[in-house]
């Protein structure tokens, strides 16, 4: 025991040969050293929780702690000094007493990996900070420095007749200092004597902390452990450094203090983390049959392993059809999926022919060009609105004026022409667009007035997300500017009444910062705004890059008096122009194109037409080529191709395949043609084949007499 206490407080360094060292950014956290076995160690553990989600405290304490017996004792297995850093050791795989405890207690405090290693900062080090002096050295730290993890049992009443206290120097050895330039703290050590503890031990519980004090000068105990409360005593787990353990053991209280005559007494500690159950993660999807939102999903923490059942809602605008899972247990993310068809909504739909027709104009462009990239596909479409008039205030509803769902393709402003690019990204009907724009134009698809997406950060900050702001990007960094805006506060009051003024950090990239090679980083169909410094806004102009041969271009529908619309415009000349331009602000959508799919039915038939294998489809994405081949089928034989090419245009393809049925051969007969090459096989005719020779031969023989007879007659 001696031993183990000059090692504990020497802190000689032993590094396992299967370590991780996680070195972080001096602001981002310390050195971590995590071991590979005790990476596993740390999945088994979150499983056994898991698996026993529904016992009691003191039933998973005894199953946590119960998981280690038989884990080898390591001593002096934390890595810092005077002289080295501090690391943050997490070796399950090798205890000592007190780092034994350590897990213990931050497993009990955590739902996950990631909160364990943020606890054992917090139960290891006096304010989570990971320095050897930070270290809590002693076992009392834990109910007397910051972010106490425990309490004194023993200053409870129900145990005053039996408590002893002595006032410790902490850290004052008889030789001096056992760490060097550490403050000596005195303290009350508060414990029960040895004679008095079969008094004491009938009020713990489970899960208790344990020290063992021995009348060594500046220190409060010598080792640790975990009270285990068993049918027939009280048991100290604890990784025991024994030489005829050295391993993690249960061991009755009172056996210990029979064996260990030295020991003085005994300290008593209490955890003051409640064991919360492990929580897991329930996401309820809301979707349309083409999958597309049309309500934010919902998350929420639940019990793992606890029966959920989850009703669908009723969605103004839908009619529900089917659900997924939603019913079951939790697990650690459990997704229900409802499924809902687009019917009507409370508001008016205001869509022109002329909207139309561009409509299926665009939609037969995708088509055609279906095989293209996304870049292509946004350059293409974007590029069809090219010289479309700009016209202003398009958008109908007001704080009084009941909102419509417009849909003007044929008059654009530079926030109604993003609306509508975006929108045919992820559609092929008109009802998928009219579904897609509610997502992409208002907060939560809902098409009222003050859920309109008043402003372009609203594209990445208000539900439905349909954008992310590219300058959160590390690339970035240097070269941005962040300013905090309160959107739709204006110097003479709010722009848009009845909208709560929305404090938000805009990102931008100021126009001295702007260079030609800045702007090459962004590629065609990124979206941009322009920043000026008018209080309440984060924009006052939008456009899509459109990457081209000679610089960066942004397509927007203009309201320049020279333009008044789409046009292409580089983004150098446009910010030499617009002087007042504070910046540049860069989105990229959160979608991709959905390409249009094609469906190849292959149908197997005989000479009559009658079906003779089931038909098979094949989906193909459209304007792709194709190859069918057909398939052998027992008992028949392909007349014609045995395969079909080609290149599908059209939104359903049928090819056919026609057979041949084989004849029926009769037992025990050859058929004569066999092992015959081609052009010795003959022709049928319904005539015998020798019959046929027999006749051959005697016309032959015929005309040869003939020519003969005539000869002899001309000698003569």
């Amino acid at each position: 025991m001696k031993k183990f206490i000059i090692t504990v407080l020497t802190l000689a360094i032993c590094i396992s040969p299967f370590t991780t060292q996680v070195q972080a950014d001096e602001n981002e956290g310390p050195v971590i050293q995590l071991t590979e076995p005790s990476k596993k160690i740390m999945k088994d553990v979150f499983a056994l929780l898991k698996e026993n989600n529904s016992k009691t405290e003191s039933e998973k304490i005894d199953l946590l702690s119960a998981y280690f017996l038989d884990t080898p004792y390591v001593a002096n297995r934390l890595v810092g000094s005077p002289t080295e850093p501090e690391q943050l050791v997490i070796a399950l795989s090798e205890l000592d007493c007190f780092t034994f405890l350590d897990y213990i207690e931050s497993f009990k405090r955590s739902q996950n990996e990631e909160e364990f290693i943020k606890n054992l900062e917090k139960v290891r080090y006096i304010d989570s900070k990971v320095e050897y002096y930070h270290r809590k050295h002693f076992y009392s730290d834990w109910y007397s420095e910051n972010e106490k993890v425990a309490e004194d049992l023993l200053t409870r009443p129900e145990f005053s007749e039996f408590v002893q206290t002595d006032v410790v120097n902490l850290n004052e050895g008889a030789n001096g200092a056992y760490i060097p330039n550490l403050d000596y703290r005195s303290r009350d050590i508060n414990y029960i004597p040895r004679d008095k503890v079969v008094n004491v031990l009938p009020k713990l519980k489970t899960g208790d902390y344990i020290g063992i004090r021995k009348n060594i000068a500046g220190l409060d105990v010598t080792h640790t452990g975990i009270v285990i409360v068993k049918e027939d005593g009280v048991y100290m787990r604890h990784a025991s450094s024994s030489k005829s353990a050295m391993k993690v053991v249960d061991q009755k209280i009172t056996d210990y203090l029979d064996i260990n005559t030295s020991v003085i007494g005994l300290l008593f500690f209490r955890s003051n983390a409640t064991m919360q159950p492990i929580q897991g993660t329930l996401n309820i999807e809301y979707v349309d049959e083409s999958g597309n939102n049309v309500r934010p999903t919902e998350t929420m923490k639940k019990t793992y392993g606890e029966a959920y059942e989850v009703a669908a809602p009723n969605l103004p605008g839908y009619t529900y059809l089917t659900a997924k899972n939603n019913k079951g247990t939790v697990g650690d993310t459990t997704t229900v999926t409802f499924t809902y068809r687009y019917v009507s909504e409370e508001y008016e739909i205001q869509f022109n022919d002329t909207s139309k027709k561009m409509m299926e104009d665009v939609f037969t462009l995708l088509k055609k060009n279906n095989l293209k990239s996304d870049e292509e596909k946004l350059d293409i479409i974007s590029s069809y609105f090219l010289d479309t008039p700009y016209v202003a205030n398009r958008l109908v509803g007001s704080t009084t004026d009941p909102e419509q769902l417009v849909i003007a393709l044929n008059e654009l402003d530079c926030f109604t022409y993003l609306d509508y690019v975006e929108s045919f990204k992820q559609s092929h009907t008109q009802e998928e667009f009219i579904n897609n724009l509610k997502r992409v134009r208002y907060r939560e698809a809902k098409v009222e007035y003050l859920h309109r997406k008043h402003f372009y950060s609203d594209w990445y900050s208000e539900s439905q997300i349909v954008a992310t702001d590219l300058l959160t990007n590390p690339e970035y960094a240097s070269i941005i500017k962040t300013d905090s805006v309160d959107l739709n506060q204006g110097a003479n009051g709010v722009y848009i009444p009845g909208l709560a003024v929305r404090n938000r950090d805009i990102n931008f990239i100021p126009r001295n910062n702007v260079t030609e090679d800045v702007l090459k980083t962004f590629k065609t169909g990124d979206y941009v705004g322009i920043r000026k410094n008018i209080a309440g806004l984060d924009v006052t102009h939008t456009g899509i890059i459109i990457q081209k041969e000679d610089g960066t271009y942004m397509r927007h529908a203009s309201s320049s008096k020279s333009a008044m619309k789409v046009v292409d415009q580089k983004l150098t000349d446009y910010l030499d122009i617009n002087t007042s331009v504070a910046g540049l602000l860069f989105f990229r959508s959160n979608s991709e194109f959905k390409p249009f799919m094609s469906t190849i039915t292959t149908k197997f038939v005989d000479e009559q037409g009658l079906e003779i294998k089931t038909s098979e489809n094949m989906d193909v994405k459209l304007m792709d080529s194709y190859k069918v081949e057909a398939p052998l089928i027992d008992g028949y034989t392909l007349i014609g191709n045995k395969d079909v090419t080609g290149t599908i245009e059209s939104d359903n393809l049928e090819v056919m395949f026609t057979y041949k049925k084989n004849e029926k051969e009769v037992p025990g007969t050859q058929n004569p043609d066999e092992g015959k090459t081609p052009s010795e096989k003959l022709p049928s005719t319904g005539v015998d084949a020798k019959q046929t020779i027999l006749i051959s031969m005697i016309l032959i023989v015929s005309g040869f007499a003939i020519v003969t007879i005539n000869k002899l007659r001309k000698e003569n």
